[in-house]
């Protein structure tokens, strides 16, 4: 009988980092933009050329944050499989509690094909009646045990996962 436990896939220290440098350099390259607003003269080019420059790193920061967001959430979502039936789990919360014949497909993919930065697989799980139920950023590692998971229990798996090759 199969027990596997699959967390969604945290930010590293390093990731997160990355994250919090780029918000605190456009948040001071935007407050030096607007300091300068306050402290030049108005002339037409320049004054729409620092509006530009400040709705440019605006956006960098929205998007930053988004992302940030976006990452964050798969963190909450858990994956039960106790033998031939999975449960979903949402924030602790049961969202979905599913025999294996409910299953129609899952599908392993990775979003980059850059050589040198390569993503961690998703999952995306489907049911023959929802469509896609779930969609979960894992590690290599549970790629590898879920994968063989579904495998042994006759579940179509389409796999499009890359991996580096030297």
């Amino acid at each position: 009988m199969t027990h596997l436990t699959i967390q969604g896939r945290s930010l590293t220290a390093m990731e997160w980092g990355n994250r919090i440098l780029i918000l605190a350099l456009t948040t001071f390259f935007v407050s030096g933009v607007s300091h300068s607003f306050l402290t030049d003269t108005l002339d037409p080019i320049g004054f729409l050329l620092r509006i530009l420059l400040v709705v440019a790193t605006t956006s960098i920061i929205i998007y930053t944050l988004i992302m940030i967001f976006k990452e964050y959430k798969y963190t909450l979502y858990t994956l039960v499989i106790r033998g031939e039936r999975l449960k979903i789990h949402y924030k602790e919360q049961i969202l979905y509690s599913l025999e294996k014949d409910a299953i129609k497909m899952a599908y392993f993919f990775n979003l980059s094909e850059e050589r040198y930065k390569m993503s961690k697989p998703f999952l995306d799980l489907f049911t023959k009646e929802k469509g896609r139920i779930l969609h979960l950023w894992i590690e290599y590692k549970d790629y590898e045990a879920l994968k063989a998971y579904f495998i042994e229990q006759h579940i179509p798996v389409k796999d499009e996962v890359i991996f580096l090759k030297d």
